[in-house]
């Protein structure tokens, strides 16, 4: 667990998490706020569209990838589901072992 602690589920439909972070960088007193989030499993980080410009927003990205990614094969085991309206089918989403997975169901 990188930033110690588990995200909720996010409310946003066909999406899993949605959570807010502030990149602050050494010795700065105020910082940039961003959102992790998903759609159908992809993840990706948000900013606002007043900035911050775009070789800040790669500086954040690239630091807050790599910390995630500093054990890439050390990765909880979770399981959750989503429902897809439009569908009519859950998304399961999941990683066992360290790989992800993803099925649909009826129910």
């Amino acid at each position: 667990m990188v930033f110690d602690f588990i995200p909720t589920l996010s409310s946003t439909e066909k999406a899993l998490l949605e959570t807010g972070f502030l990149a602050v960088a050494v010795g700065a007193s105020s910082g940039i706020g961003f959102i992790c989030t998903d759609y159908y499993g992809r993840t990706g980080l948000t900013f606002s569209p007043e900035g911050p410009d775009a070789e800040a927003k790669r500086a954040i990205a690239d630091a807050f990838w790599s910390l995630l990614l500093v054990a890439p094969h050390d990765l909880a085991d979770f399981e959750e589901r989503v429902f897809h309206p439009g569908a009519g089918v859950w998304m399961h989403f999941g990683c066992s072992d360290g790989e992800p997975t993803y099925d649909e169901s009826d129910e």
